[in-house]
């Protein structure tokens, strides 16, 4: 029996306990609340053809440290990563176009936004969106030497 329940494309539910968790391919959307509280997981593998991620997607995944999000999502609904308290740092791609109203919110540990996106023109909406105040974005790496300049400086 399959720990996801997937109807037309939409990942409904993810009913595991599993730490590292990948996302089936047939999956284009994951849905409302999808694995809220699932405190277990630490690392998700978001498969390339996800377009969104709904509102409270991933909310109160507590273990979750980082993310990359493929280059096939458009849009990062709100609260999708509402108190996610142990991410780290978020990997953002050039296909998103807006990160809805406090997608981050209570991320206390959210320090590192890697955005891929060249220019930047994506709607960002920041009500509420990085209470602890303690993050940076990094607008363009394109190699590891880019990363290491960006901390060597």
């Amino acid at each position: 029996m399959s720990d996801f329940e997937i109807i037309n494309g939409v990942l409904i539910n993810y009913s595991g306990n599993d730490t590292n968790v990948v996302i089936p391919n047939s999956v284009t959307s994951i849905g409302y609340a999808t694995f809220r509280d699932c405190t277990n997981l630490t690392f998700i593998t978001i498969p390339y053809g996800v377009t969104s991620i709904e509102s409270d997607a991933f909310s109160g995944c507590t273990n979750l440290t980082s993310i990359i999000i493929p280059d096939s999502v458009t849009i990062i609904e709100s609260l999708a990563f509402y108190s996610c308290t142990s991410l780290t740092s978020i990997t953002i791609p050039n296909s998103v176009q807006e990160i809805s109203n406090e997608a981050f919110r209570n991320c206390e540990k959210l320090h590192l936004i890697n955005s891929v996106n060249n220019n930047q023109q994506f709607k960002i909406y920041i009500s509420g969106e990085f209470d602890n105040k303690n993050w940076q974005i990094i607008k363009q790496i394109s190699s590891i030497n880019d990363l290491q300049n960006y901390y060597n400086n």
